[in-house]
């Protein structure tokens, strides 16, 4: 990628597949931000919080890349699903191909760099897809489970069962209200009024 004239970063990498596989890690981020978000109702601690979850998760890379060649392709694909590892594994592999004269270019997103390692920057991409659906199907469930001051929220089994899945049944009975008089029958079934906002 050439900055100017004489500069350049990543002499032999294309710049559409360096970006892409950036544009993969943003997602990966974003979906990670949502998951972090539905476990606070305040936005500044969630902010403050996830900050420090975010710098955190740089901690496994560490320590991987010191025994990188030792790891099994399972134990590099399992920290892959940390999005901030995967971006380091991503990164590092980019720059393999660069020692290598190649480059990353599209031909070689599932070439390895070298015989010894076989990890490719293709499953790498494919890990943080697959951690993107974690983080949005942890970030799902616990907005149903803990939906905040404002929303009824389900059993902490509500994917198991039947009326998630099929739906409930609908009464298509008459039933006779007597003069005016409703009874609530299942108060969990009912938000509370808010206060303070008529």
């Amino acid at each position: 990628i050439n900055w100017s004239e004489d500069v350049a970063v990543l002499t032999h990498a294309n710049f559409t597949a360096l970006v892409f596989f950036l544009i993969i890690y943003i997602v990966s981020s974003i979906c990670f931000c949502f998951m972090m978000a539905t476990f606070f109702s305040r936005a500044s601690t969630a902010a403050a919080v996830t900050g420090l979850i975010w710098f955190i998760a740089y901690i496994p890379y560490s320590f991987t890349i010191n025994s990188y060649d030792d790891l099994s392709l399972s134990s590099k694909l399992g920290w892959s699903l940390i999005s901030n590892t995967a971006m380091g594994f991503g990164i590092k592999l980019i720059l393999g191909f660069e020692g290598t004269g190649e480059g990353l270019q599209w031909s070689n997103f599932f070439t390895p760099v070298s015989v010894d390692d076989t990890l490719t920057l293709g499953v790498v991409m494919i890990m943080m897809l697959v951690s993107c659906v974690i983080y949005m199907i942890i970030c799902l469930y616990v907005e149903q489970v803990m939906p905040g001051s404002f929303g009824v929220p389900r059993p902490w089994n509500f994917p198991f069962t039947r009326e998630f899945w099929c739906g409930e049944r609908e009464y298509t009975g008459v039933e006779d209200i007597p003069n005016g008089h409703v009874e609530q029958r299942d108060p969990k079934a009912f938000e509370t009024e808010p206060e303070g906002k008529h």
